[in-house]
């Protein structure tokens, strides 16, 4: 990449919609607060919050001039905060973060810098730090999705998938950016359709039509505990959702109105990125729930001191069995649509 670097100061807002998040906000603020470069704004959409996330929030800007707070009348959902966010921001550039995620620290400052060095990007990004309980011990842990790499990719370069990212393809377009507002508010009208992926979809779009930078930085935090937006849908269909909404992103990008941004290499590197993910979350969840009523059925039969629970060890089997079939048409219903695709 031949850009020469500019150090024109630019300015940033970080945007953060809440629901019902007042025992979380505190501490992601505080992350941004705490940054040794302060964003010029940080923007807050209150979205009809029922516990005491305003009460939360009018102390913290007694405090704190940056921080603005608006509210939805009512309850709007995630993508209608994000889009009046994105119109009431005030800076050429914006951060998303979750209200109950966290800013890593320094990440504005290494971020900021790269973007007012390199500024014909579109995005800017370092990577995800997740931290989640073990579901045995209970331990906390940590694992980063990172590539480790300080790469910038012009349109055409991120087209030709280098070889450092194809792996992390799926996380590099993922939560740790920086975004030119006016790139992020073009591309929204795509993106509503894939519910959760959504933010995949529109970093896919606007990594495809105008470059991104990657940082070797942790960015986001992001936190799986109970309660969480994860934790609360863990349910087969939403699951299956997810996976079909991983589906979905990979014939979009195929469709006449951006297949023009991605050329074949990338369309073929992204679509199989995604499959592989769709298959992922859709057989772990069918292991998991493989599992847990195996644990049930034993569980049951020794309540009623059936000795040895004979009974229950043939029903587990049976249902094993069944699961490994589901998991064995998930994987024939992929590989189908791997040969649809180019």
């Amino acid at each position: 990449m031949s850009d020469i670097p500019v150090h024109s100061r630019r300015s940033l807002t970080v945007i953060i919609p809440n629901y019902n998040h007042a025992h979380f906000i505190v501490r992601c603020l505080n992350s941004i607060l705490s940054q040794s470069r302060l964003p010029d704004e940080v923007l807050i959409c209150d979205d009809a919050s029922t516990d005491e996330s305003l009460e939360v929030l009018d102390e913290i800007t007694r405090d704190h001039q940056i921080v603005r707070v608006i509210r939805n009348e009512c309850n709007l959902g995630v993508d209608q905060t994000l889009q009046r966010l994105l119109k009431e921001a005030s800076s050429e550039l914006v951060l998303g973060c979750a209200a109950d995620d966290e800013i890593a620290p320094e990440f504005i400052r290494y971020c900021m810098e790269e973007a007012e060095a390199f500024s014909s990007f579109g995005m800017y990004m370092g990577y995800t730090v997740v931290r989640y309980g073990d579901r045995t011990t209970g331990e906390q842990k940590e694992k980063l999705l990172a590539p480790n790499i300080n790469l910038r990719l012009t349109p055409d370069e991120f087209s030709q998938v280098p070889h450092e990212i194809r792996p992390w393809l799926t996380n590099i377009i993922s939560i740790s950016s920086i975004i030119k507002r006016q790139y992020w508010i073009e591309v929204l009208g795509y993106c509503g359709r894939f519910g959760p992926q959504a933010d995949v979809c529109y970093r896919a779009l606007i990594a495809a039509k105008h470059g991104l930078s990657i940082i070797d930085r942790p960015g986001a935090i992001v936190y799986q505990r109970r309660g969480s937006y994860s934790a609360q849908n863990d349910s087969m269909a939403f699951h299956t959702r997810t996976a079909e909404n991983y589906l979905e992103l990979g014939r979009f990008i195929r469709s006449p109105e951006v297949r023009e941004y991605f050329p074949k290499k990338l369309r073929e590197e992204l679509t199989k990125s995604w499959l592989s993910e769709a298959e992922a979350i859709i057989c772990k969840k069918i292991q998991r729930q493989m599992n847990q009523t195996g644990q049930d059925y034993i569980f049951c039969f020794k309540k009623q001191m059936i000795t040895g629970s004979f009974i229950a060890r043939i029903l587990a089997k049976i249902h094993s069995l069944s699961g490994a079939l589901s998991l064995f048409w998930i994987r024939y219903q992929m590989r189908k649509l791997k040969r649809c695709f180019d």
